[in-house]
């Protein structure tokens, strides 16, 4: 697979912003203490065993670096115990799935790092695949362990950080470079739980997973699996468990075909086996990750009450041929509970006929929140909602010149697909701020479509849609609701309900006019991780505040509709009221007013 030579650009920033003193803040009422256990903390003093795989020689002890291993057979031929420390040499490179044993305690996690200076240390799973048939997951009845070229199975309080991980190969198969691993015990009266691990600081690039659209989301990059083991009851499935994990400050780039994702052996029917209000997947945090060129998902959460993905940059995903990967979205979740999505940047995800969008609220996604995220140049557009997903809340972010694929053409799609399922419900779309650079991508103004296929229960309300160059609105087969959104250079604009700050009967309280923004259009690529801290604090400079409202006479300054709940912060980190009417847009200041 290619090789993305910006990378050494972004790792360079990346490294800058992961040191900044202002982080996101924790969203109120989640605990973001994670891998700490939940009961009391042991701090164990461990071993540290070396591997140089140039000076070292397996018949050595591995404790100091005069006297260390060479070879990965004799780590996985060592058992660990809590507080180990397993650290391989900066400048080394090992051709060799990886297998360490043991499991580390609340406290005192096993740790595989680097020592020395220069280059991270590469682990390369040399083609490893899986042990089925053909190389390829096709039945829960496959051995699903042989393609990673980190596998850890069943062993919690684990931490993986600064090492380079890749498993090439010039055919597809199944394939990741981490994969984490909790498998139900037949028989067993016992949930088998997965927990405190954490994946920091490393790269994994080059893995030629599966194409499948079905069972290549499986294959790729940094792989959360659980699965029952053959022969196990389908009731089996819901004891098997991870909590506690955190994917921070890595590089996936140059993936067949997901980046990170969270899967189970039966994807298709999972949501069968455990109680829709007892997730397999609790305390999951992807944060401040860059996604680079993955062929067909970056961020894939699945399975998970309460995830955290945040501060991500997914660049240039759903790359592949689309004949091959057919779908894929850069960031989504599908089978959640609670998820929040925030301070990401997406852009440059590739669209064809099909998907192509920033974000998506997928099959059975409930309580989902995107918001403080800043999507750019999607060609399938910014936000995808599929039926069955439920409450989805989308506010407060940018999105700028999405959707100019030939044959998505939208912004915001709501897809009538799969039919067997309703069409998502209760969406409350709110205070985004859109752009709309032309329509010269397609053949027709439908280009700057904003909506398909939404239910009555679906609110668009308090949103700007600026578009440079002029067209429609389009609302096919669409019954939702629009409020209080304000609209640059659109004819059609759609009609209101009565409003409810006096404008009387028949009046749109959806405007029209130049929103007098700073500088709309001229957010670029930050190739920072994090758009916007929520207290408001930033890495990221001006680069987005052409967004903000300039004057007091923009018709959508303090026009907007007030929304209980609101999260209290626009974009930029500024109170939003409880109690007054707030801006149209993602701002909810005024540049030089105040």
């Amino acid at each position: 697979m290619k090789t993305n030579l910006k990378f050494a650009a972004l790792s360079a920033v990346f490294l800058a912003v992961a040191c900044q003193k202002n982080q996101p803040q924790p969203v109120e009422g989640r605990n973001d203490n994670l891998g700490k256990g939940g009961g009391k903390t042991t701090m164990m003093v461990g071993t540290t065993y070396y591997v140089d795989n140039v000076g070292g020689n397996d018949s050595n002890a591995g404790t100091s670096t005069g006297s260390a291993w060479k070879n990965i057979s004799k780590v996985n031929s060592f058992v660990f115990s809590p507080g180990d420390q397993i650290l391989f040499k900066r400048g080394g490179a090992w051709t060799r799935t990886l297998r360490p044993q043991g499991e580390g305690i609340s406290g005192s996690p096993i740790v595989i790092d680097a020592y020395g200076t220069g280059a991270k240390p590469i682990i390369n799973g040399g083609g490893a695949r899986d042990e089925g048939p053909d190389g390829l997951i096709n039945t829960s009845d496959d051995i699903l362990d042989g393609g990673a070229t980190i596998l850890l199975k069943n062993q919690s309080y684990w931490s993986i950080n600064n090492i380079e991980v890749t498993n090439i190969s010039s055919t597809q198969g199944n394939r990741q470079g981490i994969k984490i691993v909790v498998e139900d015990v037949p028989g067993s009266s016992t949930d088998e739980i997965v927990q405190g691990i954490t994946i920091k600081g490393v790269t994994v690039r080059d893995v030629f997973g599966q194409y499948s659209f079905d069972t290549g989301k499986d294959t790729g990059g940094i792989s959360l699996f659980f699965y029952r083991a053959p022969g196990s009851a389908s009731s089996a499935l819901v004891d098997a468990r991870f909590q506690d994990i955190r994917i921070e400050e890595c590089e996936v780039r140059d993936m067949n075909r997901g980046g990170i994702f969270s899967g189970c052996s039966d994807n298709l029917s999972a949501d069968t086996h455990f109680d829709p209000n007892d997730y397999p997947i609790s305390n999951l945090v992807i944060r401040r990750n860059i996604v680079d060129n993955c062929t067909g998902d970056g961020i894939v959460v699945r399975f998970a009450k309460a995830p955290l993905i945040e501060s991500n940059l997914a660049t240039n995903n759903h790359s592949g041929n689309e004949s091959l990967v057919q779908h894929g979205v850069a960031i989504w979740c599908r089978s959640t509970k609670d998820a929040v999505f925030q301070f990401n940047e997406v852009y440059g995800t590739q669209a064809v006929s099909s998907d192509g969008m920033a974000f998506d609220a997928d099959l059975r996604a409930v309580d989902t929140k995107f918001q403080y995220n800043y999507s750019h140049d999607n060609l399938g557009g910014f936000m995808l909602l599929i039926r069955s997903s439920e409450n989805t809340t989308v506010r407060y972010n940018i999105s700028q010149r999405d959707g100019r694929s030939n044959a998505v053409n939208r912004i915001f799609h709501f897809s009538k697909y799969p039919t067997s399922f309703s069409l998502p419900g209760d969406a409350q779309i709110y205070n985004n701020s859109v752009y709309v650079y032309d329509n010269t991508a397609t053949t027709s103004t439908e280009s700057v479509a904003l909506s398909n296929f939404a239910d009555n229960r679906t609110k668009f309300s308090n949103n700007i849609f600026y578009n440079q160059a002029g067209g429609i609105v389009k609302r096919p087969e669409d019954s939702s609701i629009w409020e209080y959104n304000h609209f640059y250079n659109y004819t059609n604009v759609p009609s209101s309900p009565t409003g409810i700050y006096g404008e009387g009967t028949g009046v749109n309280t959806n405007t029209t006019g130049n929103p007098l923004l700073s500088n709309a259009g001229s957010g670029g690529n930050l190739t920072g991780i994090g758009t916007k801290n929520q207290d408001g604090s930033s890495s990221l400079g001006t680069q987005v505040d052409g967004y903000k409202i300039t004057s007091y006479a923009s018709p959508a300054y303090q026009k907007g509709r007030l929304i209980s709940n609101n999260g209290a912060k626009d974009f930029y980190g500024l109170t939003v009221s409880s109690s007054a009417r707030p801006n149209k847009g993602a701002h909810n200041g005024c540049l030089g007013c105040n």
